[in-house]
């Protein structure tokens, strides 16, 4: 029908400079800017009802520093930090209602340092360490109400040493330890 889908800047055969594209129905899909070829500074991407879908900056074509992500209702989604395009710095992920669902950090594309994970009512549901992507140290996790479910260690990504997982007894209304070894990665 004639309508613009993308306008583009060249500069010697090179893209370089403003860069648009649209959808059918006219609303905006991504905008950003070209430098040498290669994408640059920041990038805007669109659902196709009009909301933001995610935005952050590019160096050298490549995801460099704070990038958002947002539910089509406009809720933040995920909040990230980038480095010559990799995942490096803090990471976090909402449930849909815009409550945290996940919090931690990256290095190098791997998870790095502390990590919790939440119920959808914020009770914590998981927290543990990773060095280098690998879960490492005590990790434990607890029922949506927030009473303990289980704790253990990993060395490595294997659970090692003294395991426990909780039980509530409804009709005593106690918690019940049950516990054991695991040796290399084997419940023993």
């Amino acid at each position: 029908d004639g309508a613009v889908i993308r306008q583009e800047t060249w500069d010697a055969d090179v893209l370089d400079g403003p860069w648009w594209s649209w959808a059918a129905s006219g609303m905006p899909r991504e905008a950003g800017a070209y430098g040498g070829g290669a994408r640059t500074g920041i990038w805007t991407e669109w659902y196709a009802h009009g909301m933001r879908l995610r935005e952050g900056t590019y160096e050298a074509d490549e995801r460099d520093g704070a990038w958002t992500e947002w539910w089509s209702d406009g809720i933040t989604r995920e909040e990230s930090t980038w480095a010559g395009g990799v995942l490096h710095g803090t990471y976090t992920r909402n449930f849909s209602d815009g409550k945290r669902a996940i919090e931690g950090a990256y290095a190098d594309d791997r998870e790095e340092g502390i990590w919790t994970s939440y119920w959808p009512n914020g009770q914590v549901w998981a927290e543990g360490e990773y060095d280098l992507g690998w879960r490492q140290g005590m990790w434990r996790w607890w029922e949506e109400d927030g009473q303990p479910d289980m704790e253990g260690a990993y060395v490595d990504q294997n659970p090692v040493g003294e395991w426990a997982v909780y039980l509530t007894d409804d009709v005593l209304g106690v918690l019940i330890r049950f516990a054991g070894p695991y040796d290399g990665g084997v419940r023993q």
